[in-house]
Formats: C-alpha cells, structure tokens, sequence
C-alpha cells in the first residue's frame, strides 16, 4: 500500500532548475534510498517531501494528505519526520530538551512517555547522557539524538539525510540496526547515503538521481546484481540502459 506518492517535482533556486519532474513513491514497511553523485538532487527532493523547499511543480501525496498545499510546520503531526544531515541538534541544549522538541508542541502525556520508551530502547545512550549538552558529545551520539528527536512524534515516514556520515564502524552498525529494528517496527524509512553498495544492501528499493533527474529506479537487489549504476556514477554514455 502506497504511503508516499511525489508526482512531478520541480525545484528551481532564482533561475536555476535544481529537480526536474522527479516521481517517486514509498510503500508501508519499505526502506528506500536515494543515491546519486554529489549535487545530483538528493538532499533538495528530500527537503521538497518536508516543505523545506518550495516547489515549482508537482504534487506530494502522503497518506491520504496532499501535502504539497501545506506549510513546513504541519507536516510532523501528519507523521512525516525529516532527520537534516550532519545532526542540526541545539548545540545548547540537553538531550532531554532536544528530544522534547522533537515531540511538538502540547504532546499528550501518555505518547510523550511511549515515545521516550522507544528511543530510550534504541539508543540507550541517549538516556545516560539526557542531561549532557548537545555538543558535547560525539559525532555519532549527536546522529543517535537526531534520530531520536526524529521518532518522538512517532512518525509513519522517517527520512534521514546521511545517516551514517562521519561515524565510526561502531556506531555505523549501531544506527543502522536502530534503523532495520525501526523498520520491522513498521515504520518506513526514506534515506540518503553515499555508501552505494551499504545502501543497496540496507534498502528494498532506489532511486538514483543525476543533475536534478531521476534516471534509474529498481529494486536494491537488481542494483547490486547489475551494472547500470555506472552509468550514473562515472559518466558512461551509454544512458539507455538507465531506462
């Protein structure tokens, strides 16, 4: 069943076309990736799924919800949630705070405590450090906190923008069975990453992005099995077999 539907996006900064009729779609339960070389697009569709960017054309279909007609700041409590890159935790504030924004504004009191369950379980961490400022700790503990901050408006659609960026082999496993636990937990997850062989074999499905397009959508399997990404990644010109 179809959670995310995006149909013909179009993003331009001033007179610049970054998207061009970009379409893709998410089920319940699935991960999906978005792969493409530096610039292609990736992190600006993503931000057009949130609102975080305007669009010039299309439409966002999120379950039942047309979301491209609403502002930035209703997305979260239709259960949409966006995890930026590189963290964009309030360097100033505890992790408790932190996470307590992340559950909106007036939270019920029974999803506040089931949402702190939750995080708390998949980052246990996060609960030793509740009272420790944000950039104070590490690299990959302040990803753990974006993540969570992510999942106490307990969304359907989690998108995570490099997830594992900077982190070390450690703590990359540990986000990401985070991420595969969220997963078999039902939620779905939309994410970016430049690990392509990581991706392929963490998604069930991808898109890949060249120059603002969508050229190759596939199951993972299909991606790592054949030969079309190079295409994308090192410029052959035999564009084709993309389609």
């Amino acid at each position: 069943m179809k959670l995310l539907e995006a149909r013909g996006l179009g993003v331009a900064y001033g007179d610049f076309q970054v998207l061009w009729d970009a379409s893709i779609e998410a089920d319940k339960g699935e991960i999906v990736c978005l792969l493409g070389p530096n610039g292609s697009g990736k992190s600006t569709l993503m931000n057009s799924l949130s609102r975080l960017t305007r669009l010039t054309a299309g439409e966002i279909l999120f379950d039942g919800h047309a979301l491209h007609d609403l502002p930035p700041h209703r997305i979260s409590s239709l259960g949409l949630s966006h995890v930026l890159e590189r963290h964009r935790l309030f360097p100033y504030m505890t992790v408790l705070e932190n996470l307590l924004l992340g559950a909106g504004p007036r939270p019920d009191r029974a999803r506040l405590a089931r949402a702190f369950e939750r995080v708390y379980s998949l980052f246990p961490r996060l609960k030793e450090r509740e009272k420790q400022l944000a950039h104070s700790m590490s690299g990959g503990e302040q990803q753990m906190c974006a993540i969570a901050r992510g999942l106490m408006s307990e969304p359907k659609l989690l998108m995570v923008d490099e997830p594992f960026i900077g982190l070390s082999p450690q703590l990359r496993h540990e986000v990401a069975g985070a991420l595969r636990r969220l997963n078999e937990e039902g939620v779905t997850i939309l994410l970016i990453e430049q690990n392509v062989r990581e991706a392929l074999a963490f998604a069930h499905r991808a898109y890949v992005l060249r120059a603002g397009r969508i050229v190759l959508a596939a199951p993972a399997g299909e991606l790592l099995a054949g030969d079309a990404l190079e295409s994308v990644f090192f410029g052959r010109r035999d564009d084709e077999r993309l389609h």
